[in-house]
């Protein structure tokens, strides 16, 4: 089934603005982690970060490549996974005793732990709420 060109150009060209913006997201989310330069010296969470913000962004390359609706329902479901990640960890560190350290060498203030985890499960979650709703509208 083909659809009118207008139309398609139409999608097209929204689901690439989507992507670039949730690019942007996805950079925003990882930028504590630009810090630690030396991968071999940074901590766990630098680089569990750093990975799940690569595979997100390898996705939305995809996404911005091949804009369809099935490309758009996956990057709906990858988000949705990170955003749970997100709050898998924001549960961990909130429930996590005083006295002992945070997994994944978060450090020892965890309002910022706290915080930034929440933020970060925030902004994927609606990201991937965006890109459910485009891929919903079309047929």
């Amino acid at each position: 089934m083909q659809f009118p060109r207008r139309e398609a150009t139409a999608f097209s060209t929204l689901v690439r603005r989507l992507a670039a913006a949730l690019a942007a997201l996805v950079l925003v989310c990882v930028g504590p982690a630009f810090g630690e330069i030396d991968l071999a010296a940074a901590p766990d969470w630098a680089r569990v970060l750093l990975l799940v913000g690569g595979l997100l962004l390898v996705y939305l390359v995809w996404l911005a490549l091949l804009p369809c609706r099935e490309a758009l329902w996956t990057v709906t479901w990858v988000f949705a996974i990170a955003a749970s990640g997100g709050v898998l960890t924001l549960a961990v560190v909130l429930f996590s005793p005083r006295d002992r350290a945070l997994p994944l060498g978060l450090g020892s203030d965890r309002v910022v732990a706290i915080a930034w985890c929440g933020v970060c499960a925030t902004l994927l979650c609606a990201a991937s709420v965006m890109a459910g709703r485009l891929a919903s509208t079309r047929r």
